[in-house]
């Protein structure tokens, strides 16, 4: 199959032909000798040294689980160009309180009903868009005002430095995604995932307390941050690619510890730290929790592996 294949590149538009094969038999990673099982426990909490997004463990003790960070550059990224959209937010906000000062006396009829209908939105509810093409038709009328032409052209700047450096980051976290699953999928011959409910981290209220939800707004960007269905969708990816069963586990590991199997208390300073309230343990939260999941596969693990290659 071949197809021809247009994006858009600021003003201009790129064009590349992409070449698709059907082969007889999917193509296979060869991966060298395997240890039985490794499990992963999603999360995507801040750090300095890079977003926590999983603590993945192949055995049951979680001082031998190890972290999977996110690179802080990418992190870096997107907050810039979330910062480059916000400019142009409270720039949008700005012109349209001159906009609505425009005569309409002297404009064409559709643009001043154009115009009206501006008027009558708040100024956060006017698409940028909008403001772009009443410069189109105040520039056919020849009426577009000076600073209005003005705002246009740094807006477009604005846009393609905000929506290219989005892309760069975004690209750059698939692919951190993918080498690191590709990592994972060698290495085990079973990968065990902890799949987490996205749509209630998302949910500012709970519809059926009518309380706030108890991730509060940073935690919720921290989500988008990380993109955990994205990684998901890597290891999946990966496991097929190399032959290796990927498993799902829903259990309550975050709350047990997985030395003695006691209740844990979260540190008050450092959320990531947990305190076990039968042997006294200090424990990383994410380490912690890929342990016990790991515990809890364990014991089916040969069994459910075989039933994963019999249905797949």
């Amino acid at each position: 199959l071949a197809r021809l294949i247009r994006r858009r590149i600021g003003k201009d538009y790129r064009w590349c032909i992409q070449l698709q094969l059907g082969l007889p038999e999917p193509v296979r990673i060869a991966a060298e000798q395997r240890k039985p099982m490794a499990t992963v426990h999603f999360g995507w909490a801040a750090d300095i040294d890079g977003r926590r997004v999983a603590g993945i463990a192949d055995s049951a003790d979680p001082g031998a689980a190890r972290l999977l960070q996110l690179p802080p550059e990418i992190e870096a990224g997107l907050a810039t160009a979330a910062d480059l959209q916000g400019r142009r937010d409270s720039n949008r906000d700005e012109i349209v309180a001159k906009v609505k000062e425009i005569d309409l006396a002297p404009l064409p009829e559709e643009t001043r009903e154009y115009l009206s209908a501006i008027r009558r939105l708040p100024a956060q509810h006017v698409a940028i868009s909008r403001l772009h093409r009443l410069c189109s038709m105040l520039r056919e009328a020849d009426r577009v005002p000076p600073w209005l032409e003005s705002w246009r052209k740094q807006d477009r700047l604005d846009w393609q430095a905000s929506t290219h450096t989005a892309r760069r980051a975004r690209n750059a976290r698939r692919d951190f995604y993918r080498k690191t699953a590709l990592d994972i999928a060698r290495s085990y011959e079973a990968v065990v995932i902890e799949l987490l409910d996205l749509a209630e981290a998302a949910r500012k209220v709970d519809e059926t307390t009518g309380e706030r939800s108890d991730f509060v707004r940073k935690a919720r960007a921290g989500r988008v941050v990380a993109a955990i269905y994205e990684l998901e969708s890597a290891i999946r990816w990966a496991c097929t690619k190399t032959g290796a069963a990927v498993l799902e586990l829903t259990a309550p590991t975050a709350t047990y510890c997985a030395i003695c199997g006691g209740t844990l208390t979260a540190d008050t300073e450092q959320h990531q730290l947990v305190r076990c309230d039968g042997c006294g343990a200090e424990l990383d939260r994410k380490k912690n929790g890929a342990a016990v999941a790991w515990q809890i596969a364990e014991p089916e693990r040969e069994d459910v592996v075989e039933d994963y290659h019999l249905t797949a």
